[in-house]
């Protein structure tokens, strides 16, 4: 059995495989000399095609990595570049050298965050400097980093970026935060208290709403969380908190008058008692704290705080003067009915949702 680490494990590897995992420099060279392509990649299952100085870098193998440079192997293993892996996987050493003989080419500039991002999969810190000294700083790139140890909870690599000058504000989407949060915002959205604060002494701007119309007010409210939604509140405009300054927010989007009547309650949670519903309960937010928020041009608001079980959006829509929902896994945007409809039976709309009766409609 062949165990490669971060890779998998094998009964059995064809021949230069076997060689790299022995650091069989010998065996290597009688394979090269008998014409072993060593850029080709090496199948070693179903789901795992890897080329030799891939296998030598995520095994952090210098020995291999060195004897595969020095035979002129390509630096150029397609879109998840060699420097992306060295920064994960292997060391000083080895990222030096790949770094002196310029693999940092085969990564567009736009993509440079990906390098932290990777140090951090891989709590890689000792290559930090390294790729400094080549124009990728954690002041400039670091930002998505930070977001991602924040997201974690790890308050000491959150304080290393911070404190090598990552921006606490950063907010740009990407594959695993689409709805572009901060790192304040995720890491309230995770209850990471203590990091929270930390953030926010740092500087961190509590006024930014993620894609969904999110802020860390809201999230500390969603959590329950009374130290953080008091600290929060403290900070933010007196304005978001006042019932009129909220109705005059809210004027633009049309929204009914029995609507605003109902949710100025704040009627809290809804409980459904029927045997095949899907969601056991609907959460209102407290009128205060509706949420406005955008999805594809389109300005909504977000009257629901928790459908149990699922992750949807119930929201009022002033251009189709409707209830509508948000699929944001499946990307759907759908109409639902009339307010008056959906208060009425709300359950039966829920079930409904569920079910995708309202996607082509």
């Amino acid at each position: 059995m062949y165990n490669i680490k971060h890779i998998g494990n094998f009964e059995t590897m064809p021949e230069p495989a076997v060689a790299i995992y022995e650091t069989n420099i010998e065996k290597m060279q009688s394979l090269y000399d008998a014409n072993w392509d060593i850029n080709e990649k090496i199948h070693l299952g179903e789901y795992t095609d890897i080329t030799p100085l891939e296998l030598a870098v995520v095994t952090n193998n210098f020995t291999v990595f060195k004897w595969l440079l020095e035979n002129k192997v390509s630096l150029d293993v397609g879109r998840f570049t060699i420097i992306e892996k060295a920064a994960q996987y292997s060391d000083g050493k080895i990222t030096d050298l790949l770094l002196k003989n310029n693999a940092l080419d085969f990564l567009p500039l736009k993509k440079y965050s990906e390098i932290l991002i990777r140090i951090h999969y891989g709590k890689n810190y000792e290559n930090i400097a390294l790729f400094e000294q080549y124009g990728v700083t954690v002041k400039q790139y670091g930002g998505a980093a930070l977001r991602s140890s924040a997201s974690d909870g790890n308050i000491e690599e959150t304080k290393m970026w911070v404190e090598m000058g990552a921006d606490v504000n950063y907010h740009q989407p990407d594959t695993v935060f689409p709805y572009s949060p901060t790192p304040l915002i995720e890491a309230v959205r995770h209850d990471h208290t203590e990091l929270a604060e930390y953030l926010i002494k740092c500087g961190a701007d509590i006024t930014i709403t993620d894609k969904y119309g999110d802020r860390p007010y809201s999230l500390a409210a969603t959590n329950k969380n009374t130290n953080l939604m008091q600290l929060l509140k403290s900070l933010e405009p007196i304005e978001w908190h006042n019932e009129q300054e909220k109705l005059k927010r809210l004027k633009s989007y049309k929204m009914p008058a029995d609507m605003l009547t109902y949710l100025k309650t704040s009627p809290g949670k809804i409980h459904f008692s029927g045997k095949d519903c899907y969601s056991k309960y609907i959460t209102f937010y407290n009128f205060i704290d509706l949420l406005e928020m955008k999805w594809k041009r389109k300005k909504l608001i977000s009257l629901i705080e928790e459908v149990d079980g699922y992750e949807l959006y119930i929201v009022w829509s002033p251009a189709e003067k409707a209830i509508c929902y948000i699929d944001p896994e499946h990307q759907i945007f759908a109409k639902i009915c009339s307010w008056k409809e959906f208060i009425k039976h709300p359950e039966k709309h829920i079930n409904n949702i569920i079910d995708g009766v309202y996607d082509d409609m």
